[in-house]
């Protein structure tokens, strides 16, 4: 699997590039995992599934990730068990926090190929 490219969209003005970058930090760091658990290798799937999945979630002001949904206009790869897998990795990762009483959506496309 290869991410082809990570675009965190911010919603507060006021996050600032610190928390945007400690995202795409965040998510960097938990790539290997990803790898490891949401191939079609690791799912035991066809090998052959190829295409893109974006998720998109929103981190409130602890850090924590919630409403975790795949754009379907935007994903090529219709596979539920690699979209699970990802939405629950992603669950379970603690990011950087958005400002107090705010919160920040993230968008991020994965390619397997």
């Amino acid at each position: 699997m290869q991410v082809l490219a990570i675009l965190i969209l911010v919603t507060n003005v006021f996050a600032g590039p610190s928390v945007t970058d400690g995202i795409r930090k965040k998510i960097n760091e938990h790539m290997a995992e990803l790898k490891k658990n949401c191939s079609p290798e690791a799912l035991k799937l066809e090998n052959k599934l190829t295409g893109k999945v974006t998720i998109k979630w929103s981190i409130d002001d602890e850090g924590t990730a919630s409403q975790a949904v795949v754009d379907e206009k935007k994903t090529t790869l219709k596979n539920a068990a690699v979209h699970n897998c990802i939405i629950d990795l992603i669950y379970g990762w603690k990011f950087p926090p958005a400002p107090q009483g705010q919160s920040v959506s993230a968008v991020l496309p994965f390619t397997f190929n």
